[in-house]
């Protein structure tokens, strides 16, 4: 994605080149061509950096599988396998296994649209960032959470760690299949067992409870934190 993203930016920069040498050799008005050279320059530095956020792909690319999204995003930057794809009602996001240390994380700016010819991309800005943790940590239990709202949606997904001395177990009341997986656990130096867990809540209401080994946790207890990336 980037690298189609710099391409434009260049094929812009070299048009805008072109376009002030004809001018000047055309005899055009000073004022003309500066006009030309501010909207050439609105493009490459108000418009382009802002593409980044509204993804000006969708104007004409639909992906036909989220694999296909996602490779267009990623790739040629990564080579992290696609280990699964959390499916919501309007939306899916894909989960990933590390090439380096095997462990798993989620694509947490690979965000895409189902429609009915495809999948579209997701913009950061269409995306409500919010954390679930213990108000204070203890030896039975280390939750940590990202919580993404997908504007425009009833799209949740919870993705994160999960940190207790035995079994997991984790459930709501909205009926979500979350995904849990043990994962290496020997860095805790512990008898702990750490696990990464995730999935999609589908139209989350006000009186969502999500309870972790017995300890029950509200939506009151999700705490949008924009400074969390």
């Amino acid at each position: 994605m980037l690298i189609v993203r710099g391409i434009m930016w260049i094929s812009v920069l070299i048009v805008m080149l072109i376009c002030m040498v004809k001018t000047k050799r055309n005899g055009m008005k000073k004022k003309i061509r500066a006009l030309i050279f501010v909207v050439f320059l609105f493009i490459l530095f108000v418009f382009m950096p802002y593409s980044t956020e509204a993804p000006i792909e969708n104007l004409f690319i639909t992906f036909k599988t989220p694999e296909q999204a996602i490779h267009y995003i990623n790739a040629p930057f990564s080579n992290d396998k696609i280990e699964d794809i959390i499916v919501g009602q309007d939306t899916c996001m894909a989960v990933f296994e590390s090439g380096q240390d095997e462990e798993l994380y989620a694509g947490r700016d690979m965000w895409l649209r189902k429609g009915e010819k495809g999948y579209k991309l997701i913009s950061a800005a269409g995306v409500q960032k919010a954390i679930l943790s213990n108000d204070i940590r203890d030896e039975d239990l280390d939750i940590f959470f990202y919580v993404d709202y997908i504007k425009g949606t009833k799209d949740t997904y919870f993705t994160g760690t999960c940190e207790t001395m035995g079994k997991l177990t984790l459930e709501d009341n909205a009926g979500t299949h979350f995904t849990v997986r043990l994962m290496d656990s020997s860095f805790l130096g512990t008898d702990q067992k750490r696990y990464y867990c995730y999935g999609c809540v589908k139209d989350m209401q006000d009186d969502y409870q999500i309870t972790v080994n017995g300890k029950t946790y509200t939506a009151e207890n999700i705490k949008k934190s924009p400074e969390f990336p």
